[in-house]
């Protein structure tokens, strides 16, 4: 995802249509403003190609600090996502609160992700956030506008965050189920 945030900065946002471009063009920030160096052959390279072209043929002195640089945004979301966790059981029994921070810790796609770079922690983080600032609360247009801000910013991390909808909606059922909100609140959120 690094190589194709560092052409989607360059203006190829459809050479990679399956996922989302805001990540990868997170991942591949630092790479583009360094600047690489492209020397394009004169046959057309799929996307594997032109990754190892990109990182190992053209670029070979940068890879390993531009990997670095991207396993570093991943690794900042994965703290951001522990933050997050953490405001949401803040109010929680303290067994509550060490079990989120072991799960938090000890979760092995954390650090997988950040390894190689991957768009999943970005997602999870801002998911995270989604929901916990979309709670009903005093402020329902804040809430609301917030939620639907990093809903959005969900989805452009990766198409997948357009599951947060469904999510939020189902949410907002149970809590009316549960007389916790009514059906004005949730027709308002929703729109």
């Amino acid at each position: 995802e690094l190589t194709d945030g560092y052409f989607y900065w360059a203006g190829d946002v459809i050479t990679n249509p399956p996922h989302a471009p805001l990540s990868k063009g997170l991942l591949g920030l630092p790479a583009r403003l360094e600047g690489g160096r492209i020397c394009w052959p004169d046959n057309p390279l799929t996307l594997e190609e032109r990754v190892f072209f990109f990182l190992n043929v053209w670029n070979p002195e940068r890879r390993e600090r531009w990997l670095w640089e991207a396993r570093s945004i991943v690794l900042i979301f994965a703290l951001l996502l522990g933050g997050a966790i953490a405001w949401g059981v803040k109010t929680r029994p303290r067994s509550v609160q060490w079990a989120a921070l072991i799960l938090w810790a000890f979760e092995p796609t954390l650090l997988g992700f950040s390894v190689v770079a991957q768009a999943d922690v970005l997602l999870a983080a801002t998911f995270v956030l989604a929901v916990l600032v979309g709670k009903e609360d005093a402020r329902p247009i804040y809430g609301t506008a917030v939620f639907g801000l990093l809903a959005g910013l969900a989805t452009c991390m990766k198409y997948t965050g357009m599951t947060l909808i469904i999510v939020y909606a189902l949410w907002m059922l149970i809590r009316v189920r549960k007389g916790k909100a009514d059906w004005k609140a949730l027709l308002y959120r929703l729109v």
